[in-house]
């Protein structure tokens, strides 16, 4: 088999259509102990947890369709990564400011930021993505937070950290990335020759 070349490496998908049908899912790493004599139950939480995303693309034109063939292609070729643009749904005003990590060394359900606007509101439940390493990591807000005056919040996250981002990394609120590998078979299907559909799983995998 083909070695991975020396540096991380990704491959951009094509950006999702407007008819996209799209399955996320948080793959867990979690374990719970039932005591089989009883006794209270016990969560074990393991670091690890990550994202992952089902697409499933409506008909599309021929050379639409071989944007997104050639990418998978090429990563499954050239062992590399794909990353996307993590599909949600458009409900999310803009966070204002630019926000960055403030403080290196940061790890678990916590992640101090810096550079918004003051007084700016995150909610629950927004995605966002930083790169560290070269890679992308995806995390989700989970309680809705209020920036002080200096443009500073402590962002609580899940899931856990898997990465230490560096001091100062950027923030992506707007558009987050999603990176890993593709899973399952690269296939497609060809409707009277005219239009291809075709589907695919991608899996972070760092």
């Amino acid at each position: 088999p083909r070695e991975k070349q020396a540096g991380p490496m990704s491959v951009s998908l094509p950006t999702l259509p407007d008819l996209v049908q799209a399955s996320a899912r948080l793959v867990d790493c979690q374990s719970v102990l039932t005591p089989i004599l009883g006794g209270p139950v016990q969560t074990i939480q393991r670091l690890g947890a990550r994202f992952a995303v089902d697409v499933t693309l409506p008909p599309l034109e021929p050379k639409d369709a071989a944007r997104f063939l050639a990418a998978r292609m090429k990563a499954r070729a050239e062992n590399d990564t794909l990353t996307l643009a993590w599909p949600q749904a458009e409900i999310w005003s803009v966070i204002g400011g630019a926000p960055v990590v403030n403080g290196a060394g940061q790890a678990g359900a916590r992640l101090n930021i810096s550079g918004l606007t003051a007084g700016q509101v995150i909610p629950a439940g927004r995605f966002f993505s930083f790169t560290a390493g070269g890679r992308s990591y995806l995390h989700v807000t989970t309680l809705e937070v209020t920036a002080n005056g200096a443009g500073q919040v402590q962002l609580h996250v899940a899931p856990l950290l898997r990465a230490t981002p560096p001091n100062g990394a950027a923030l992506n609120f707007s558009a987050p990335i999603v990176e890993g590998l593709l899973t399952g078979a690269v296939e497609w299907s060809l409707e009277r020759l005219r239009w291809t559909s075709t589907a695919f799983t991608l899996s972070e995998n760092a």
